[in-house]
């Protein structure tokens, strides 16, 4: 069996993104090295640097608070691609 309801648009409320997805897309919205770019390790170290500490510049007004920040890069020399992975604790 099976049930389904349809809502009016109008009696849902907004949703607001969580705090992790607005995070995540201020620092999408810093990041200006696009996919397919070359990789550029200076870039990296300047962003880093900028990282290094929770700032206005990149995360806005947003509470966002972390004592320290790692990072990884994960190559794939088939593809010819790096991930770069940020931890904030």
């Amino acid at each position: 069996m099976t049930a389904t309801a349809t809502l009016p648009a109008e009696t849902s409320p907004p949703r607001r993104p969580s705090p992790v997805r607005r995070v995540v897309a201020a620092l999408r919205n810093t990041w200006r090295l696009a996919p397919g770019q070359i990789f550029d390790k200076t870039y990296l170290d300047s962003m880093l640097a900028k990282l290094e500490k929770p700032t206005v510049v990149v995360f806005g007004e947003m509470p966002v608070h972390y004592q320290k920040m790692g990072n990884w890069l994960r190559s794939n020399p088939q593809n010819h691609v790096i991930d770069v992975l940020i931890d904030f604790q």
